[in-house]
């Protein structure tokens, strides 16, 4: 039973990166031009790639293909904030920080032998992308402006990022220090939590539709005036 709970869990986190993916192409000439949807769209996509053939290949190949998937999450999370965030400094800041994370990432995986996951390049991809995170939101909040925060479908890709690796963040990091009993036990709190990141990314799109809708309709009713 147990061992049955933990699949449910397991296969509802692989397959639910595919709802964001959907629903982009099942709204494709409204969203097409929206690049950070863009972003969100292949980063969902490469996750479900990259979690479903894992389940076909070997632990040493598996450990390969998540140290890539770390440093392409981290490249695909910054590169959102970095369109978002409107300060020039800090933008400036994430494009440095990252090129370090690219080095230190790819020297980790060289010259460190780690029992299951790359934790170390994890966590510093996890403090990282909620400083870029936090540092955003004290920028919506600090703006004047019309739209409720929770109107925008920027703050539920935010949201969606931040609920994911805060999440994970405790497991992630002591996965290497535990048993691997311990570890099967902990690891489904990861799969809820990646859940919940993809159905932040899908409720992105439909606040974007709406928004979409929206401005639509007052156009028209300007011009209709």
């Amino acid at each position: 039973m147990t061992k049955t709970i933990e699949n449910l869990f397991i296969y509802t986190a692989v397959y639910s990166a595919l709802l964001p993916f959907l629903l982009f192409f099942l709204f494709y000439i409204k969203t097409k031009q929206q690049g950070l949807l863009q972003i969100v769209i292949l980063y969902s996509f490469i996750e479900f790639i990259t979690n479903f053939t894992s389940f076909y290949l070997s632990v040493s190949v598996i450990r390969i293909l998540y140290s890539a998937f770390t440093v392409i999450e981290y490249l695909l999370f910054a590169y959102c904030f970095y369109t978002l965030i409107k300060s020039p400094f800090i933008r400036k800041g994430i494009i440095y920080a990252s090129l370090l994370y690219f080095i230190f990432a790819i020297f980790y995986f060289l010259l460190t032998k780690y029992k299951t996951l790359d934790s170390v390049p994890i966590g510093v991809e996890t403090v990282l992308i909620l400083i870029y995170a936090f540092y955003n939101l004290y920028e919506e909040m600090d703006s004047p402006s019309q739209i409720l925060i929770y109107n925008k479908y920027q703050f539920w890709i935010v949201g969606g990022i931040i609920m994911y690796l805060a999440g994970c963040f405790f497991i992630y990091i002591f996965a290497n220090q535990v048993d691997a009993a311990t570890f099967r036990q902990y690891w489904m709190f990861t799969n809820i939590f990646t859940t919940l990141k993809n159905v932040l990314f899908s409720i992105s799109i439909l606040v974007f539709l709406k928004q979409r809708n929206q401005t639509s309709l007052k156009k028209h009713y300007t011009y209709s005036n």
